[in-house]
């Protein structure tokens, strides 16, 4: 009896640790290294999915709206219009399509490399017989062989495995010579970002105080280790949000970082969302912001 007492009490403290070992994988954790403001993420467990807004919202908002664990602003879009330069897909559904932006579409510059912006790199979920994977590619190539498509969200440029700023019609450059640069890639500003390494995601921005190029921001991650990386809208777009769980020097009910203390926050159009995966997502109507 007393050794059966025994059996069960360790029983339950190696059961007890495991959980706890499970529960700090599932928590969100803000750590801030190399100018950079990281948050890890086991895919695995946790529900993530694309929110669109019809009107503008910050990222704040967004988050707060869905009880986000973690939000990060996403993909490119026009502040005149308020339309999506960027894909956004969920279940099947485009929530976000750049074709039906006149001011892209009518733009007579823009007219001869469209199909470059429209093929911009993407981050995309999928479902493969019960098993999560994601993938990051350009917006053109096949899915993953027996997988469905759960969501994606574009924005661009793919900066792991490889980088190609004129493929994805963001910088010309000729005989050294910048050409164009349309998002401001080769100066010095925020920027934010999503890689993947096994199955975690990297959910990145830069710290207020350490602007860079698009070059050196692949660099800092390559020194992550990351499979593959894309960068999400930068400058004043940049935006994360985390409920507080562990952070590295933080004391609020929550962190978030934009540029509002410098006078530049900003509402975006997308946002990437993060919540815990026994949480019912909401349906499209919240998604889209179609609020009664």
């Amino acid at each position: 009896m007393r050794k059966s007492f025994f059996v069960s009490v360790i029983a339950l403290m190696i059961a007890g640790y495991i959980s706890a070992v499970f529960a700090c994988d599932r928590l969100p954790k803000v750590v801030q290294k190399d100018g950079l403001y990281i948050v890890k993420i086991n895919y695995e467990n946790k529900y993530i999915y694309p929110y669109v807004a019809t009107e503008l919202r910050t990222v704040k908002d967004m988050a707060l709206r869905s009880n986000a664990e973690v939000a990060i602003n996403a993909g490119f879009f026009d502040a005149k219009n308020k339309k999506t330069v960027s894909y956004v897909t969920l279940n099947g559904q485009i929530l976000a399509d750049p074709t039906k932006n006149e001011n892209l579409t009518s733009n007579e510059k823009l007219q001869p490399y469209l199909d470059r912006i429209f093929n911009r790199g993407e981050i995309r979920f999928y479902n493969c017989s019960g098993e999560k994977k994601v993938d990051i590619t350009y917006h053109d190539d096949e899915y993953l062989p027996d997988c469905e498509l759960t969501s994606s969200i574009q924005a661009g440029p793919i900066l792991l495995p490889e980088m190609d700023l004129e493929k994805e019609y963001f910088v010309i450059e000729r005989n050294g010579k910048i050409l164009r640069d349309g998002a401001g890639l080769t100066r010095r500003t925020d920027r934010s970002m999503i890689g993947i390494k096994g199955k975690y995601l990297y959910i990145i921005i830069t710290d207020e105080n350490s602007p860079v190029t698009i070059y050196e921001l692949q660099n800092k991650v390559k020194k992550l280790g990351l499979e593959k990386a894309l960068a999400f809208d930068g400058g004043g777009s940049v935006s994360l949000y985390a409920k507080k769980k562990q952070y590295v020097k933080l004391s609020d009910d929550y962190f978030y970082q934009d540029r509002e203390e410098k006078g530049a926050s900003r509402a975006v159009k997308s946002a990437l969302i993060v919540k815990d995966k026994e949480i019912i997502p909401p349906d499209i109507r919240t998604l889209l912001m179609l609020e009664e």
